[in-house]
């Protein structure tokens, strides 16, 4: 940083100090705050702002919800789920999976049972059902859901849910021509409906 130059003593300081003053002021990159002022008795002070720095952050990881934390169970891990919800419901099984290989590719995720698209259970299980993906009913919408939360590869865990609660909402996909004869004003289509997967945060 270069130095602050001497201001013109007395009341009156000289257009070329100010000029001085006006250019060390751009050079040091001074902001709001600081400025040219009178000093008692006369005479200029260059005053310059405090510095705000910014507090380093000392926080881990962020937590979400249906984090997922394994415990070595002898054979098996036992796996156990940060507390969240699935529509509102939070699955029954969330503080003890058993029974999670330690080896290979296990995959995790949460069954649904649904009537009328309003949830009633959800429970975490391991297995290769979530890769079958997102079912279609034709007229209502599904009432049986898996959702992928985690894939795990010899203990090692990935997430792969967003950051919030999951939450389904029913959606119409498609329509298909109904069979056989359709009786007058009857709609001449069937709707096929799914849930359209969120991340609540």
């Amino acid at each position: 940083m270069i130095p602050p130059p001497n201001p013109a003593s007395g009341p009156a300081a000289s257009v070329a100090a100010l000029e001085r003053l006006r250019q060390f002021a751009i050079s040091s990159n001074v902001t709001s705050g600081g400025g040219l002022r009178k000093a008692f008795g006369g005479g200029s002070v260059f005053s310059i702002p405090e510095t705000k720095r910014q507090r380093p952050s000392f926080g881990g990881a962020a937590a979400y919800p249906f984090d997922l934390t394994l415990e070595d169970g002898g054979a098996t891990y036992t796996g156990k789920f940060r507390p969240g919800t699935v529509n509102g419901l939070i699955p029954s099984n969330y503080l003890s999976l058993t029974g999670i290989a330690k080896t290979g590719t296990v995959y995790i995720g949460i069954v649904c049972t649904f009537s009328n698209a309003a949830i009633q259970t959800a429970t975490f299980a391991a297995g290769i059902v979530w890769l079958d993906g997102m079912p279609t009913t034709m007229g209502v919408p599904p009432t049986d859901v898996n959702i992928l939360t985690h894939v795990i590869v010899d203990g090692t865990v990935f997430r792969v849910l967003g950051p919030g609660n999951p939450w389904l909402t029913p959606a119409a996909v498609f329509e298909t021509d109904k069979a056989g004869p359709i009786s007058p004003g009857e709609k001449p289509t069937d709707v096929w409906y799914t849930y359209n997967l969120t991340s609540v945060v």
